[in-house]
């Protein structure tokens, strides 16, 4: 994928997350970094992967502005919430409970 590369040992689960997440270079910057924040999140499966995470945005002109911690602690708040949709309430367990009970009849 142009414009995508992912480094060190947890460079597999950041990639497969970012593709999984749709990312492009044409994406809004706060939706980029939405993506790479959840990618670390993924690499952090790998061992030897840090929790501690630092994001820097670099411009064109090779100069880097490191994200502060309001926007880092935002960034978690964000994947707090949105990563919430992988798991099922109690209702929808019930409702796929009750319909592989059906199906091993």
């Amino acid at each position: 994928m142009a414009g995508l590369t992912t480094v060190g040992s947890g460079s597999n689960h950041a990639y497969i997350t970012l593709v999984q997440a749709g990312y492009r270079r044409e994406l809004p910057l706060e939706q980029v970094l939405f993506q790479v924040f959840v990618a670390k999140r993924a690499a952090e499966l790998a061992m030897g992967v840090r929790k501690k995470t630092d994001i820097a945005i670099v411009s064109a002109d090779a100069r880097a502005r490191f994200l502060d911690k309001p926007a880092m602690k935002e960034l978690a708040k964000l994947y707090q919430k949105k990563t919430k949709r992988f798991r099922l309430s109690a209702k929808e367990q019930a409702g796929l409970s009750e319909c592989i009970s059906r199906n091993a009849s």
